[in-house]
């Protein structure tokens, strides 16, 4: 009995061993023209080819249980393929010359590929399902190439291409634990992309030293960020776009001459900003639909520059601010909630600002230095509204502020004109306006309030071709207006219903004024110093 125990345990222990080494395989070749080509179908596959110079060339087929791979190639005409299907890992390491590896893996995944000091290199491996890895670095590269591409579970993909020539690289990656990553350091053709669809995604492209850049995220759904930096210019570009929940963006780039950006994310907590510091063809976009949105763009070295945010609904804030200029142009336009928005362009030229807010807390800003073409316009319709518009050095300047409903207050203060005019117009509640125009020229500035707690101002100091109206017609009005040194000034006033006061002051040249009150507590001065003198003001109550 204990004989055949005996036996039996031997026959047990040999059939283990044997089963063990079912599958294996080893290749070595040191010179020449090296090539190899190992297929294996089931069981503990594994398999480490070694060839060192010359024509190598190495394909390495696996099919089922727990396939793995490695391989070194040194020098030559390095190329290297594997396709395993269940159980996979692969890792290479390809030294120098006509490098290319690819690899291709079903299921249970992982790879690394390395191809040291470089050549014609390409890296290329499709990894479909479960806990998917990929990592490829080309160190000190030529010809790069890498594209990644996973289907399913916990993937990752890192690809590195450090010296540099026609760069490319591309991860796309479906669904689940998503990440990628992509840095090209002293690159030159670059372009990078990342593609994610879903769930907790983030992205990360960083391109060194320039050229022909572009890099783009896009990434569907769930816990979105994605960054990407550009460092130093020439084609530049950037673009993100990401489409549900916790979104975030940043882009920078820094040397420039082409640039461009624009970022595009759908819905929940959406931030983004972007920055592009080296100058020419300057523009960037940002649109965000729902939820958290803040957004800022910045651009700091000028040409033909221009910047646009557009936010839909609820937390909105945005920011615009250029530098320096040449076509400038701006815009902000921002639909509903706690809406918040600033503009700032200081070098001038062809200059513009726009915002447009739709309703709640509104505030708003615009200041444009430089002057040459401004233009600025600010409208908000409902609830908080506020206004600031400041334009300095002049030309064919223009401003208006327009505001429908509640606590509206505005301002518009533009100093060294040209073409002067200056706007407001407010609606309803707490009204209150002002205009300032310094050194104009053929000035003009209105403010019409229709009702509530009005007040208005005007100044315009050292005139020309003036004119300035106020009218209010409802509540607790009040108004002024005063043109100085002269030309051929006019000043209207009209003020229809309640607590009316006014005073106008005109100093020098062609002046008339106007004022007309019509009811409740009426009062008027008018002033008047030298040159072609005429007033005139009728005010009722009357029995």
């Amino acid at each position: 009995m204990k004989k055949i125990l005996f036996i039996f345990l031997v026959v047990l222990c040999t059939g283990v061993v044997s089963f063990a080494q079912v599958n294996h395989s080893n290749v070595n070749q040191v010179g020449n023209d090296n090539l190899s080509t190992v297929e294996q179908v089931g069981v503990l596959n594994i398999n480490d080819i070694y060839q060192n110079g010359e024509g190598n060339i190495a394909e390495v087929n696996q099919y089922g249980f727990l396939n793995m791979s490695f391989l070194d190639q040194y020098g030559e005409g390095n190329e290297y393929y594997v396709a395993q299907s269940m159980t996979n890992f692969s890792k290479a390491l390809q030294v120098g010359n006509y490098n290319l590896a690819e690899v291709n893996q079903l299921g249970f995944n992982a790879s690394y590929i390395s191809q040291l000091w470089g050549s014609y290199n390409k890296a290329d491996v499709d990894q479909f399902g479960f806990f998917n890895m990929s990592v490829i670095s080309q160190f000190l590269s030529y010809h790069e190439t890498a594209d990644v591409f996973q289907f399913g579970f916990l993937n990752s993909a890192n690809v590195m291409q450090t010296g540099g020539q026609y760069d490319k690289a591309t991860i796309s990656q479906w669904g689940v634990l998503n990440n990628a990553n992509i840095y090209q350091t002293f690159t030159t053709r670059n372009s990078a992309l990342v593609a994610q669809r879903g769930f907790a995604n983030y992205g990360l492209v960083n391109q060194f030293m320039g050229r022909s850049n572009n890099a783009e995220i896009s990434q569907v759904g769930s816990k979105n960020y994605a960054y990407v930096d550009q460092f130093f210019g020439a084609g530049n570009s950037s673009v993100v776009m990401q489409k549900g929940k916790n979104n975030l963006a940043w882009t920078k780039q820094v040397g420039g001459i082409l640039n461009k950006i624009d970022v595009n994310q759908d819905g929940k907590s959406n931030e983004a900003y972007a920055f592009q510091n080296g100058g020419i063809l300057n523009k960037s976009a940002v649109m965000q639909q729902g939820k958290k949105n803040v957004a800022v763009t910045e651009q700091d070295g000028g040409a033909f520059n221009s910047a646009v945010i557009n936010q839909r609904g609820r937390g909105n804030e945005a920011v615009v601010t250029q530098l320096d200029g040449a076509f400038n142009k701006g815009l902000i336009s921002q639909k509903g909630r706690r809406n918040n928005a600033e503009i700032f362009q200081d070098g001038g030229l062809f200059n513009t600002a726009v915002v447009t807010q739709r309703g709640r807390m509104n505030e708003a800003s615009v200041y444009q230095l430089g002057g040459w073409l401004n233009v600025a316009e600010v409208e908000q319709y409902g609830k908080g509204n506020d206004a600031v518009i400041t334009q300095i050095d002049g030309s064919f300047n223009n401003a208006y502020i327009g505001q429908d409903g509640k606590f509206n207050e505005a301002e518009i203060l533009q100093v060294e004109n040209s073409g002067s005019y200056a706007g407001v117009a407010q609606i309803g509640n707490e009204n209150y306006a002002y205009i300032e125009q310094f050194a104009t020229s053929n000035t003009f500035a209105g403010i019409i309030q229709v009702g509530n707690g009005n007040a208005a101002g005007i100044g315009q100091y050292e005139v020309d071709n003036s004119y300035a109206l106020i009218q209010q017609y409802g509540d607790d009005n009040e108004a002024v207006s005063i043109q100085a040194y002269g030309e051929n000034n006019v000043a209207f006033t009209t003020q229809v219903g309640a607590e009316n006061v006014s005073y106008t002051e005109q100093v020098g040249s062609n002046n008339f004024v106007n004022v007309y009150q019509n009811g409740n507590g009426h009062s008027s001065f008018v002033s008047q110093y030298g040159n072609g003198n005429s007033a005139t003001v009728s005010q009722y109550n009357g029995f």
